[in-house]
Protein backbone atom coordinates (compact mmCIF):
# COMPACT_ATOMS: atom_id res chain seq x y z
CA UNK A 1 0.00 0.00 0.00
CA UNK A 2 1.39 3.39 -0.93
CA UNK A 3 2.44 5.70 1.87
CA UNK A 4 0.19 8.59 0.80
CA UNK A 5 -2.79 6.26 0.57
CA UNK A 6 -2.09 4.86 4.02
CA UNK A 7 -1.87 8.32 5.54
CA UNK A 8 -4.84 9.73 3.64
CA UNK A 9 -7.16 6.93 4.71
CA UNK A 10 -5.95 6.65 8.30
CA UNK A 11 -7.88 7.97 11.28
CA UNK A 12 -4.56 9.42 12.47
CA UNK A 13 -4.89 12.14 9.83
CA UNK A 14 -8.18 13.58 11.06
CA UNK A 15 -7.22 13.05 14.71
CA UNK A 16 -3.86 14.80 14.31
CA UNK A 17 -5.00 18.44 14.81
CA UNK A 18 -6.51 17.71 18.21
CA UNK A 19 -3.93 15.13 19.22
CA UNK A 20 -1.00 17.43 18.49
CA UNK A 21 -2.67 20.49 19.97
CA UNK A 22 -2.94 18.82 23.40
CA UNK A 23 0.81 18.47 24.15
CA UNK A 24 1.50 21.94 22.78
CA UNK A 25 -1.20 23.39 25.02
CA UNK A 26 0.09 21.58 28.10
CA UNK A 27 3.65 22.61 27.30
CA UNK A 28 2.85 26.31 27.33
CA UNK A 29 0.44 26.06 30.27
CA UNK A 30 2.26 23.69 32.59
CA UNK A 31 5.91 23.48 31.58
CA UNK A 32 7.14 25.38 34.64
CA UNK A 33 10.12 27.71 34.70
CA UNK A 34 12.60 26.23 32.21
CA UNK A 35 15.30 28.58 33.45
CA UNK A 36 15.20 26.87 36.83
CA UNK A 37 16.36 23.65 35.11
CA UNK A 38 19.66 25.32 34.11
CA UNK A 39 19.62 23.67 30.69
CA UNK A 40 19.86 20.19 32.21
CA UNK A 41 18.30 17.95 29.55
CA UNK A 42 17.11 15.01 31.73
CA UNK A 43 15.15 17.41 33.96
CA UNK A 44 13.62 19.17 30.97
CA UNK A 45 12.62 15.93 29.24
CA UNK A 46 11.07 14.29 32.31
CA UNK A 47 9.11 17.39 33.29
CA UNK A 48 7.65 18.33 29.90
CA UNK A 49 6.60 14.73 29.25
CA UNK A 50 4.63 14.36 32.48
CA UNK A 51 1.18 15.45 31.16
CA UNK A 52 1.54 13.75 27.78
CA UNK A 53 2.11 10.04 28.43
CA UNK A 54 -1.57 9.33 29.05
CA UNK A 55 -2.75 11.24 25.96
CA UNK A 56 -0.26 9.56 23.64
CA UNK A 57 -1.05 6.06 24.92
CA UNK A 58 -4.80 6.68 24.71
CA UNK A 59 -4.51 7.89 21.12
CA UNK A 60 -2.31 4.93 20.15
CA UNK A 61 -4.73 2.43 21.67
CA UNK A 62 -8.02 4.03 20.63
CA UNK A 63 -7.11 4.81 17.02
CA UNK A 64 -5.54 1.38 16.57
CA UNK A 65 -8.81 -0.22 17.64
CA UNK A 66 -10.62 1.98 15.13
CA UNK A 67 -8.25 0.99 12.32
CA UNK A 68 -8.53 -2.67 13.21
CA UNK A 69 -12.32 -2.50 13.04
CA UNK A 70 -12.14 -0.60 9.75
CA UNK A 71 -10.12 -3.23 7.92
CA UNK A 72 -12.23 -5.99 9.47
CA UNK A 73 -15.34 -4.35 8.00
CA UNK A 74 -13.59 -4.27 4.63
CA UNK A 75 -13.13 -8.07 4.91
CA UNK A 76 -9.40 -7.75 4.43
CA UNK A 77 -8.79 -10.84 6.54
CA UNK A 78 -11.11 -12.89 4.35
CA UNK A 79 -9.20 -12.14 1.16
CA UNK A 80 -6.25 -14.14 -0.11
CA UNK A 81 -3.77 -11.37 0.69
CA UNK A 82 -0.20 -11.74 -0.52
CA UNK A 83 1.05 -9.86 2.53
CA UNK A 84 1.25 -11.41 5.99
CA UNK A 85 -1.26 -10.47 8.66
CA UNK A 86 1.50 -8.65 10.55
CA UNK A 87 2.44 -6.58 7.51
CA UNK A 88 -1.19 -5.62 6.98
CA UNK A 89 -1.47 -4.65 10.64
CA UNK A 90 1.70 -2.59 10.51
CA UNK A 91 0.54 -0.70 7.41
CA UNK A 92 -2.53 0.58 9.24
CA UNK A 93 -0.84 1.00 12.62
CA UNK A 94 2.19 2.95 11.39
CA UNK A 95 0.40 6.33 11.03
CA UNK A 96 -1.18 5.90 14.47
CA UNK A 97 2.15 5.07 16.09
CA UNK A 98 3.86 8.00 14.37
CA UNK A 99 1.12 10.34 15.56
CA UNK A 100 1.53 9.16 19.17
CA UNK A 101 5.29 9.58 18.88
CA UNK A 102 4.85 13.12 17.59
CA UNK A 103 2.65 13.88 20.60
CA UNK A 104 5.62 13.01 22.82
CA UNK A 105 8.37 14.41 20.63
CA UNK A 106 6.84 17.87 20.23
CA UNK A 107 6.97 18.97 23.91
CA UNK A 108 10.46 17.51 24.29
CA UNK A 109 11.68 19.40 21.23
CA UNK A 110 10.03 22.60 22.42
CA UNK A 111 11.46 22.25 25.92
CA UNK A 112 15.01 21.59 24.77
CA UNK A 113 14.74 24.36 22.19
CA UNK A 114 13.46 26.98 24.64
CA UNK A 115 16.17 26.01 27.13
CA UNK A 116 18.86 25.89 24.41
CA UNK A 117 19.85 22.45 25.69
CA UNK A 118 21.50 19.60 23.79
CA UNK A 119 20.21 16.19 24.95
CA UNK A 120 22.29 13.13 25.60
CA UNK A 121 20.96 9.64 24.98
CA UNK A 122 20.63 9.09 28.74
CA UNK A 123 18.45 12.19 29.02
CA UNK A 124 16.04 10.76 26.43
CA UNK A 125 15.42 7.46 28.23
CA UNK A 126 11.88 8.44 29.38
CA UNK A 127 11.07 9.40 25.78
CA UNK A 128 12.38 6.09 24.43
CA UNK A 129 10.29 4.30 27.05
CA UNK A 130 7.20 6.19 25.92
CA UNK A 131 7.89 5.34 22.25
CA UNK A 132 8.02 1.62 23.10
CA UNK A 133 4.84 1.76 25.19
CA UNK A 134 3.03 3.55 22.35
CA UNK A 135 3.81 0.62 20.05
CA UNK A 136 2.60 -1.82 22.71
CA UNK A 137 -0.67 0.06 23.18
CA UNK A 138 -1.19 0.18 19.42
CA UNK A 139 -0.83 -3.60 19.24
CA UNK A 140 -3.23 -4.09 22.16
CA UNK A 141 -5.75 -1.70 20.65
CA UNK A 142 -5.53 -3.46 17.31
CA UNK A 143 -6.21 -6.80 18.97
CA UNK A 144 -9.22 -5.44 20.86
CA UNK A 145 -10.57 -3.95 17.65
CA UNK A 146 -10.59 -7.37 16.05
CA UNK A 147 -13.12 -8.65 18.59
CA UNK A 148 -15.06 -5.59 19.70
CA UNK A 149 -16.98 -3.24 17.36
CA UNK A 150 -14.84 -0.20 16.63
CA UNK A 151 -17.51 2.27 17.75
CA UNK A 152 -17.27 0.66 21.19
CA UNK A 153 -13.61 -0.34 21.31
CA UNK A 154 -12.10 3.00 20.26
CA UNK A 155 -13.81 5.32 22.79
CA UNK A 156 -13.57 2.67 25.50
CA UNK A 157 -9.80 2.32 25.09
CA UNK A 158 -9.30 6.08 24.82
CA UNK A 159 -10.88 6.57 28.22
CA UNK A 160 -9.59 3.46 29.99
CA UNK A 161 -5.96 3.85 28.90
CA UNK A 162 -5.96 7.56 29.74
CA UNK A 163 -7.41 6.95 33.21
CA UNK A 164 -5.11 4.04 34.05
CA UNK A 165 -2.03 6.01 33.00
CA UNK A 166 -2.90 9.48 34.29
CA UNK A 167 -4.17 8.33 37.68
CA UNK A 168 -1.50 5.70 38.36
CA UNK A 169 0.30 8.08 40.74
CA UNK A 170 -2.80 8.66 42.87
CA UNK A 171 -3.15 5.13 44.24
CA UNK A 172 -2.17 4.32 47.82
CA UNK A 173 -0.15 1.39 46.54
CA UNK A 174 3.15 2.46 44.99
CA UNK A 175 3.63 -0.28 42.39
CA UNK A 176 1.06 0.93 39.77
CA UNK A 177 3.03 4.11 39.15
CA UNK A 178 6.10 2.05 38.23
CA UNK A 179 4.23 -0.09 35.68
CA UNK A 180 1.93 2.36 33.91
CA UNK A 181 4.33 3.51 31.19
CA UNK A 182 4.42 6.96 32.77
CA UNK A 183 7.84 7.59 34.26
CA UNK A 184 6.70 8.71 37.71
CA UNK A 185 9.61 10.88 38.79
CA UNK A 186 10.33 14.46 37.79
CA UNK A 187 14.09 14.25 37.60
CA UNK A 188 15.94 16.88 39.58
CA UNK A 189 19.11 18.59 38.43
CA UNK A 190 21.90 16.03 38.20
CA UNK A 191 19.60 13.00 38.04
CA UNK A 192 19.18 10.48 35.21
CA UNK A 193 16.63 7.68 34.86
CA UNK A 194 18.14 4.23 35.22
CA UNK A 195 17.48 1.51 32.66
CA UNK A 196 16.19 -0.69 35.49
CA UNK A 197 13.48 1.88 36.28
CA UNK A 198 12.16 1.63 32.70
CA UNK A 199 12.19 -2.15 32.24
CA UNK A 200 9.07 -2.91 34.38
CA UNK A 201 6.89 -0.63 32.24
CA UNK A 202 7.99 -2.45 29.09
CA UNK A 203 7.63 -5.88 30.68
CA UNK A 204 4.01 -5.32 31.65
CA UNK A 205 2.57 -3.53 28.63
CA UNK A 206 4.93 -5.21 26.18
CA UNK A 207 4.08 -8.65 27.55
CA UNK A 208 0.37 -8.02 27.12
CA UNK A 209 0.98 -6.70 23.60
CA UNK A 210 2.96 -9.78 22.57
CA UNK A 211 0.24 -11.98 24.05
CA UNK A 212 -2.43 -10.16 22.06
CA UNK A 213 -0.36 -10.46 18.87
CA UNK A 214 0.05 -14.21 19.41
CA UNK A 215 -3.71 -14.65 19.72
CA UNK A 216 -4.46 -13.55 16.17
CA UNK A 217 -1.62 -15.27 14.37
CA UNK A 218 -2.61 -18.20 12.15
CA UNK A 219 0.20 -20.48 13.28
CA UNK A 220 -0.68 -23.40 15.56
CA UNK A 221 -3.95 -24.38 17.12
CA UNK A 222 -6.20 -21.98 19.00
CA UNK A 223 -5.37 -23.72 22.28
CA UNK A 224 -1.64 -23.42 21.63
CA UNK A 225 -1.90 -19.74 20.71
CA UNK A 226 -4.04 -19.00 23.76
CA UNK A 227 -1.64 -20.84 26.03
CA UNK A 228 1.42 -19.03 24.69
CA UNK A 229 -0.35 -15.68 24.80
CA UNK A 230 -1.41 -16.21 28.40
CA UNK A 231 2.05 -17.39 29.43
CA UNK A 232 3.77 -14.37 27.90
CA UNK A 233 1.28 -11.87 29.35
CA UNK A 234 1.36 -13.42 32.83
CA UNK A 235 5.15 -13.75 32.83
CA UNK A 236 5.59 -10.11 31.90
CA UNK A 237 3.10 -8.97 34.52
CA UNK A 238 4.51 -11.09 37.33
CA UNK A 239 8.08 -10.20 36.45
CA UNK A 240 7.31 -6.49 36.33
CA UNK A 241 5.48 -6.56 39.66
CA UNK A 242 8.31 -8.51 41.30
CA UNK A 243 10.75 -5.78 40.27
CA UNK A 244 8.76 -2.84 41.67
CA UNK A 245 6.81 -4.18 44.64
CA UNK A 246 9.27 -2.75 47.16
CA UNK A 247 9.82 0.62 45.44
CA UNK A 248 8.61 3.82 47.06
CA UNK A 249 7.16 6.95 45.48
CA UNK A 250 10.11 7.54 43.16
CA UNK A 251 11.75 5.28 40.63
CA UNK A 252 15.46 4.47 41.03
CA UNK A 253 17.63 7.22 39.56
CA UNK A 254 21.29 7.99 39.12
CA UNK A 255 22.36 11.12 41.00
CA UNK A 256 25.26 13.52 40.58
CA UNK A 257 25.32 13.13 36.79
CA UNK A 258 25.67 16.81 35.86
CA UNK A 259 29.22 18.04 35.08
CA UNK A 260 30.88 19.69 38.09
CA UNK A 261 33.63 22.31 38.32
CA UNK A 262 35.84 22.55 41.42
CA UNK A 263 38.37 25.20 42.42
CA UNK A 264 40.80 25.75 45.25
CA UNK A 265 41.96 23.66 48.17
CA UNK A 266 41.21 23.78 51.90
CA UNK A 267 38.43 24.31 51.21
CA UNK A 268 37.78 22.97 47.74
CA UNK A 269 34.55 24.40 46.39
CA UNK A 270 32.45 22.57 43.79
CA UNK A 271 29.49 23.77 41.72
CA UNK A 272 27.69 22.42 38.66
CA UNK A 273 29.45 23.61 35.52
CA UNK A 274 26.13 24.98 34.22
CA UNK A 275 25.87 27.46 37.11
CA UNK A 276 29.52 27.91 38.09
CA UNK A 277 30.56 30.69 35.74
CA UNK A 278 31.57 32.83 38.75
CA UNK A 279 32.83 29.98 40.90
CA UNK A 280 36.08 31.73 41.81
CA UNK A 281 34.20 34.74 43.17
CA UNK A 282 31.85 32.40 45.06
CA UNK A 283 34.82 30.69 46.69
CA UNK A 284 36.37 34.01 47.62
CA UNK A 285 33.23 35.01 49.51
CA UNK A 286 33.03 31.64 51.22
CA UNK A 287 36.69 31.76 52.25
CA UNK A 288 36.30 35.30 53.59
CA UNK A 289 33.62 34.11 56.05
CA UNK A 290 35.87 31.33 57.31
CA UNK A 291 38.77 33.75 57.61
CA UNK A 292 36.74 36.22 59.69
CA UNK A 293 35.73 33.45 62.09
CA UNK A 294 39.35 32.33 62.42
CA UNK A 295 40.35 35.89 63.19
CA UNK A 296 38.35 35.74 66.43
CA UNK A 297 39.59 32.30 67.44
CA UNK A 298 36.94 30.07 65.88
CA UNK A 299 38.49 27.44 63.65
CA UNK A 300 36.00 26.05 61.11
CA UNK A 301 37.94 23.65 58.88
CA UNK A 302 35.77 22.30 56.06
CA UNK A 303 37.83 20.58 53.41
CA UNK A 304 35.03 20.69 50.85
CA UNK A 305 32.08 22.95 50.08
CA UNK A 306 29.51 21.38 47.73
CA UNK A 307 26.56 22.95 45.96
CA UNK A 308 23.32 21.15 46.82
CA UNK A 309 21.73 21.91 43.45
CA UNK A 310 22.42 18.27 42.63
CA UNK A 311 20.32 16.48 45.27
CA UNK A 312 21.68 13.59 47.27
CA UNK A 313 18.89 11.04 47.85
CA UNK A 314 20.88 9.52 50.71
CA UNK A 315 19.98 12.72 52.61
CA UNK A 316 23.55 13.37 53.67
CA UNK A 317 24.00 16.66 55.52
CA UNK A 318 26.94 18.91 56.32
CA UNK A 319 29.59 17.74 58.74
CA UNK A 320 32.80 19.15 60.14
CA UNK A 321 34.70 18.41 56.91
CA UNK A 322 32.05 18.97 54.24
CA UNK A 323 29.59 21.82 53.87
CA UNK A 324 26.57 21.19 51.64
CA UNK A 325 25.16 24.58 50.71
CA UNK A 326 22.79 25.85 47.97
CA UNK A 327 25.56 27.86 46.34
CA UNK A 328 23.76 28.39 43.02
CA UNK A 329 20.73 29.90 44.74
CA UNK A 330 22.96 31.91 47.09
CA UNK A 331 24.93 33.35 44.17
CA UNK A 332 21.68 34.45 42.49
CA UNK A 333 20.34 36.11 45.65
CA UNK A 334 23.63 37.54 46.91
CA UNK A 335 23.54 35.49 50.13
CA UNK A 336 26.68 33.39 49.78
CA UNK A 337 28.26 34.69 52.99
CA UNK A 338 25.04 34.16 54.93
CA UNK A 339 24.63 30.59 53.62
CA UNK A 340 28.24 29.64 54.35
CA UNK A 341 27.97 31.04 57.87
CA UNK A 342 24.72 29.20 58.44
CA UNK A 343 26.36 25.94 57.38
CA UNK A 344 29.47 26.56 59.46
CA UNK A 345 27.69 27.01 62.79
CA UNK A 346 26.82 23.44 63.74
CA UNK A 347 25.40 21.87 66.90
CA UNK A 348 25.96 18.28 67.99
CA UNK A 349 22.23 17.76 68.58
CA UNK A 350 19.16 18.27 66.43
CA UNK A 351 17.23 20.43 68.95
CA UNK A 352 19.56 22.80 70.79
CA UNK A 353 18.37 25.19 73.46
CA UNK A 354 16.72 28.11 71.67
CA UNK A 355 18.34 30.93 73.66
CA UNK A 356 21.83 29.45 73.31
CA UNK A 357 21.31 28.70 69.61
CA UNK A 358 20.06 32.22 68.88
CA UNK A 359 23.00 33.68 70.76
CA UNK A 360 25.58 31.57 68.90
CA UNK A 361 24.11 32.35 65.49
CA UNK A 362 23.77 36.05 66.24
CA UNK A 363 27.33 36.31 67.55
CA UNK A 364 28.75 34.58 64.47
CA UNK A 365 26.63 36.80 62.25
CA UNK A 366 27.97 39.97 63.87
CA UNK A 367 31.56 38.73 63.53
CA UNK A 368 31.07 38.23 59.78
CA UNK A 369 28.85 41.25 59.10
CA UNK A 370 25.67 39.23 58.57
CA UNK A 371 23.82 40.49 61.63
CA UNK A 372 21.07 42.25 59.68
CA UNK A 373 20.18 39.09 57.76
CA UNK A 374 20.17 36.99 60.94
CA UNK A 375 18.18 39.48 62.98
CA UNK A 376 15.55 39.57 60.24
CA UNK A 377 15.41 35.78 60.17
CA UNK A 378 15.25 35.29 63.92
CA UNK A 379 12.79 38.11 64.46
CA UNK A 380 10.43 36.56 61.88
CA UNK A 381 10.38 33.30 63.86
CA UNK A 382 9.96 35.14 67.14
CA UNK A 383 6.89 37.08 65.95
CA UNK A 384 4.80 33.90 65.89
CA UNK A 385 6.16 32.25 69.03
CA UNK A 386 6.22 33.91 72.45
CA UNK A 387 8.94 31.58 73.75
CA UNK A 388 11.03 32.24 70.68
CA UNK A 389 10.60 35.97 71.25
CA UNK A 390 11.84 35.65 74.82
CA UNK A 391 14.80 33.55 73.66
CA UNK A 392 15.60 36.06 70.92
CA UNK A 393 15.54 39.01 73.34
CA UNK A 394 17.73 37.09 75.76
CA UNK A 395 20.19 36.21 72.97
CA UNK A 396 20.35 39.83 71.83
CA UNK A 397 21.31 41.01 75.31
CA UNK A 398 23.84 38.21 75.76
CA UNK A 399 25.59 38.89 72.46
CA UNK A 400 25.67 42.62 73.18
CA UNK A 401 27.66 41.91 76.36
CA UNK A 402 29.90 39.25 74.81
CA UNK A 403 30.92 41.49 71.92
CA UNK A 404 32.50 43.94 74.37
CA UNK A 405 34.98 41.31 75.58
CA UNK A 406 38.39 40.44 74.11
CA UNK A 407 38.43 38.14 71.05
CA UNK A 408 39.95 35.19 72.93
CA UNK A 409 37.23 35.33 75.57
CA UNK A 410 34.55 35.57 72.89
CA UNK A 411 35.83 32.44 71.13
CA UNK A 412 35.84 30.52 74.43
CA UNK A 413 32.25 31.65 75.06
CA UNK A 414 31.29 30.48 71.57
CA UNK A 415 32.75 27.00 72.10
CA UNK A 416 31.19 26.68 75.55
CA UNK A 417 27.76 27.84 74.38
CA UNK A 418 27.76 25.40 71.45
CA UNK A 419 28.17 22.61 74.01
CA UNK A 420 25.72 24.07 76.54
CA UNK A 421 23.01 24.31 73.87
CA UNK A 422 23.03 20.50 73.65
CA UNK A 423 23.51 19.86 77.36
CA UNK A 424 27.18 19.00 76.97
CA UNK A 425 30.33 20.25 78.66
CA UNK A 426 32.87 22.03 76.48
Amino acid sequence: MRLLTVVRTSSALWAAPVALALPVFYFFVGRGDLESYYGYAPTIVSNVLMPDYSFAYAVASGLSAWESGRIAMAHVWDSAAARSRYRIAWDVLAPVVVLSWLMLLMPVTLGLGFADSVPSFASLRPLVLAFLICVAHAVIGFGVGLRVPRHVAAPMLLVVVWVLTAFSVTYDEMWPRHLSGRFPTSLAFGEVATVASLVPHVLLTGGVAVGVALLWTRHGTVALRAGLAGAVAVSGTVGAYAMVRDWGHNAPVLTGQAPVTCVGTAPRLCMPTATGQNIKEVRQEAVSVLAELRAVGVEPAPALIIDTLQPDRTARTSDSRTLRIPLTEAAKTGTIRFRVLNGTVRFSCSRPDAADAYAVYLWAAEVTGQQDAYRTRLAAAARTDARARTAFDQATGTVGEIRKRPAAEQSRWYTRTLADACGETA
